[in-house]
């Protein structure tokens, strides 16, 4: 068996990548109307016990660009699934290095029983290797008016994890005007080395 040679993955995305998914049309604020979720970018390396077979894996992964992926509005939704923020997701084996500003709100929801949409995802994680992020991330909770949406999330796992950045996670708002209407609960933020 030859051993593994190795190759590095670098993606390098100019500009902003904008992926934001369409908003419901309802007649008036009684209607019902389901927003759509925002879309997203997924990068992964194969793992290297595949590669080692056949002699050629890849150790490093580089993503580095602005990603804006926000949920479409909802009418009357209650439930945070409708019009959820967009997702990126960057995996790999060896060292992992993430440079992003990403924009991944939940939407707004108006409808006297509307509930705001969650925020999205932003995750970078290595199986053996060092992440380094440099993430600015806009994921709170939309407007809901009956209920705010959750805050999204940010998680980043390796064996050493660096991480710089501002992070919005928080829950969205709601109508203070409505009786019984709540904020969203705040998001996740997970650094893990």
């Amino acid at each position: 068996m030859r051993a593994p040679s190795s190759s590095n993955v670098t993606v390098d995305q100019p500009g902003r990548l904008t992926f934001f998914d369409g908003a419901a049309l309802a007649g008036g604020l009684e209607g019902v109307g389901f927003g759509g979720e925002g879309g997203g970018v997924y990068v992964e390396t194969t793992a290297y016990d595949y590669y080692e077979l056949i002699g050629d894996y890849v150790r490093e992964i580089s993503y580095t660009g602005g990603v804006a992926a926000a949920g479409g509005s909802s009418i009357n939704v209650n439930n945070h699934y409708w019009g959820r923020g967009g997702y990126v997701e960057v995996y790999g084996y060896d060292d992992v290095t993430v440079t992003s500003g990403a924009a991944l709100p939940g939407a707004r929801d108006a409808g006297a029983e509307g509930t705001g949409g969650r925020g999205g995802n932003a995750r970078a994680s290595s199986s053996l290797g060092d992440v380094t992020a440099k993430v600015t991330l806009a994921a709170p909770g939309g407007y809901g008016a009956y209920q705010g949406g959750r805050g999204g999330s940010l998680e980043t796992y390796g064996a050493g994890v660096t991480h710089n950045g501002a992070v919005n996670v928080k829950g969205g708002n709601a109508n203070t005007g409505l009786e019984e209407s709540y904020g969203g609960t705040g998001g996740y933020i997970g650094i893990v080395g």
